[in-house]
């Protein structure tokens, strides 16, 4: 690809950003029939990150939105689709919580590595079953994403 070619890229990227920030407060004063949207945004904005406690949840929030796009952006780049993320995700949480609750014994110290690692094995058990479906039987693997949830729903009780 061509420097100009990149340049106009991040170019139209920035554009595309700075508009949706100038949208979404003028989308939001005409659904609340709001006067100001200035001060909507500056809402948003200072309550987000205006002090400690709003900055830390911003990012608290933030994080799992994050690492969802991560598990999405990855196996794009790979030529791969990955629309399961947010079920990995519980599936993670599900495995950190299971080991806390499961192994109070074990030291504070290794808890949280042990969680981060009982969550990534997690989050990978639930994503390698379209994995191998698509590297052993050439299965669509959007197809099994979509379809594992609904395959555990049909389960007799």
């Amino acid at each position: 690809m061509q420097p100009s070619n990149w340049i106009n890229r991040w170019d139209r990227q920035r554009v595309f950003v700075l508009l949706s920030l100038l949208a979404a407060p003028l989308l939001m004063a005409i659904l609340l029939r709001a006067v100001d949207p200035v001060a909507i945004f500056w809402a948003v904005i200072v309550s987000g990150f205006g002090s400690p406690l709003g900055l830390t949840e911003a990012i608290t929030r933030m994080t799992p939105i994050f690492l969802c796009a991560l598990a999405v952006a990855i196996p794009t780049r790979a030529g791969l689709y990955n629309i399961g993320g947010e079920g990995q995700l519980h599936c993670g949480a599900i495995a950190a919580t299971a080991l806390v609750l499961y192994a109070p014994w074990l030291p504070h110290f290794m808890m949280i590595p042990l969680m981060i690692l009982s969550a990534m094995v997690g989050g990978a058990l639930w994503g390698i079953i379209p994995g191998l479906l698509r590297a052993r039987f050439q299965v669509n693997e959007i197809l099994v994403s979509l379809m594992t949830p609904c395959s555990r729903s049909m389960e007799r009780p």
